[in-house]
């Protein structure tokens, strides 16, 4: 499907690589033609036209193959950008919950199909040329004729020679290249770890998509045309050196060498088999091989991504309304589809949450509350049961209720820019106040919104995730352990300041801990036990300072 697709997209560009092909053919015949002439006729009638005609006929080889590749080089460039931008724009959309279930099928496809399939586009023309036993034909030809194969040797010297030259600046095309892959591989794997971050802020998915990812993507292209012109250049100048070595052999073997017409249309023969680049047609055929697996995997992997995109990114009119007074859980129950034979499931949950309330998560390992967080977000679907705002079922409308969230996942995935509801790099003055506030102003700075520094321990790093919460200003915000990591001193501050002053600006607080030191700082604390809430305390217990055993 991708690859039918971009084939017709391009076919105009394939008709121009055809008909390069064609004059190719053409010009090669009519040198045949002239060897042959030459073979066939006396040295006294060899005229001078014959060797401005071979030189005539060299030169459109080397000028229609440069070309040629030139072509296929960009025709592989866009290949790999069109694959990778389709792909990467499905595995946004695709849905978190089926996406737990692809996630290693698709970043593979993102970072190997991808790269094995784009020799295709350069390679697979090559494939007219036949497969030789070198060595063989190498040893032919000095049994035929010993210095028409020095003649040819010289020739093929040549070629090694130039290659040697033009791999250093191809090298370091290469290597170019292989920098600019791997800010794309970055972008992957923040595709695949910032994926719940992307699924609540479609603000961030577009600012990531079109600041971060598609300027990597074309920077990668660029230097992947730059590195396969250098190779489509080396190529073509192979083949017209290999030429002109036959052309060389005709000519030498007659004016020079006097060589009889058998000796020399039998070695012409031979040597001719020696066009193209013959000791690279194996790898051409492995890598063609491996390359048409991933072009039927990626189809199949097309299907998988294509049916499960169900949820448009959800624009501004489409926002739910900010003054909500009311979420209600009614019958939840969720069952992944791995755990369906071993008896677990969460729910049935009945709860609400009230506008502006700090509501704690409380219970042991396993309990269900980061599946809770999950099905309360949007990103997972109930099984049975509902939720609503105010009433009306938001399954209907998830990608704006999605949009009401905010918060720090216990897995979540660290960004380096900082943006606002709209998608936009929030101003270096903003984010530097945020940073001297959570203690981070000597660590990071910020330049046009993106932070200078990511590599921080896990509670300086959740410190940042905080701040980038703060920048989108949604309504309900949720914290998955967030204080674990933290010293002493910035968990306080976390319960005793941060919260409070959250509350305070009317936010409402979804808060999973295991810190009942602060289990006062609620207004409500729900316990979950294996996937069911077996109690809830209004800070009663707190406020007598009983201990977690009693909530």
């Amino acid at each position: 499907m991708f690859i039918g697709a971009f084939l017709v997209r391009h076919r105009s560009r394939l008709i121009i690589s055809a008909v390069l092909s064609l004059i190719n053919a053409a010009l090669t015949f009519l040198l045949l033609m002239l060897i042959n002439r030459i073979v066939a006729v006396g040295v006294k009638q060899v005229a001078p036209m014959d060797l401005l005609s071979g030189v005539g006929c060299l030169v459109g080889l080397l000028c229609v193959g440069f070309a040629s590749q030139s072509l296929l080089a960009h025709l592989g460039g866009e290949m790999v950008a069109d694959l990778r931008s389709e792909l990467s724009s499905r595995f946004i959309r695709v849905e978190y919950e089926r996406l737990r279930e692809y996630k290693s099928p698709i970043l593979g496809s993102l970072i190997e199909d991808i790269g094995r399939i784009a020799p295709l586009a350069l390679i697979v023309p090559q494939l007219a040329y036949q497969a030789l036993l070198v060595v063989l034909y190498c040893g032919y030809m000095v049994a035929i004729s010993p210095l028409l194969f020095a003649v040819l040797a010289s020739f093929i010297s040549l070629v090694a020679f130039a290659s040697v030259i033009f791999s250093s600046a191809i090298g370091k095309a290469f290597d170019a290249h292989r920098e600019s892959e791997e800010a794309v591989f970055d972008c992957f794997r923040a595709i695949s770890d910032g994926k719940k971050e992307m699924s609540v802020s479609s603000p961030r998915a577009e600012h990531f998509t079109g600041s971060v990812l598609k300027p990597a993507i074309a920077a990668a292209r660029v230097t992947m045309v730059a590195a396969h012109i250098r190779v489509g250049f080396n190529n073509a100048w192979s083949v017209t050196v290999s030429y002109a070595s036959v052309f060389a052999i005709a000519y030498t073997g007659r004016a020079v060498f006097h060589l009889t017409d058998n000796v020399l249309t039998h070695f012409v023969v031979v040597a001719l088999f020696l066009m193209g680049p013959i000791a690279f047609v194996t790898q051409m055929a492995q890598q063609v091989a491996t390359g048409m697996a991933s072009v039927r995997h990626l189809n199949r992997l097309g299907l998988i991504l294509e049916t499960s995109i169900t949820t448009p990114v959800a624009s501004a009119s489409e926002l739910l309304n900010d003054c909500w007074e009311q979420l209600v859980l009614q019958g939840v129950r969720y069952v992944h589809p791995s755990s369906a034979s071993d008896g677990y499931e969460l729910g049935p949950l009945d709860l609400t949450i009230r506008r502006g309330e700090t509501l704690f998560l409380v219970g042991g390992n396993g309990g269900g509350k980061s599946t809770l967080l999950l099905l309360l977000c949007g990103l997972l679907t109930p099984t049975a049961g509902q939720i609503l705002i105010d009433g009306v079922p938001v399954r209907n409308n998830i990608a704006a209720y999605r949009r009401l969230f905010a918060g720090v996942f216990g897995d979540f995935h660290l960004f380096a820019d900082v943006v606002n509801d709209q998608g936009h790099s929030v101003d270096d003055d903003t984010v530097a106040a945020w940073l001297h506030a959570l203690m981070l102003g000597d660590k990071v700075s910020s330049s046009q919104g993106r932070l200078s520094e990511l590599s921080l321990s896990t509670g300086q790093r959740k410190r940042l995730a905080l701040l980038q919460t703060q920048a989108q200003d949604r309504t309900i915000y949720f914290f998955d352990e967030w204080a674990a990591d933290q010293d002493a001193h910035f968990r306080n501050h976390f319960y005793r300041s941060i919260l409070p002053t959250m509350k305070r600006m009317g936010k409402t607080l979804i808060v999973i801990s295991h810190d009942d030191r602060y289990f006062d700082a609620a207004d409500r604390v729900v316990k979950l036990d294996s996937g069911r809430i077996v109690a809830t305390d209004f800070n009663a217990a707190a406020e007598r300072g009983e201990p977690a055993e009693a909530i």
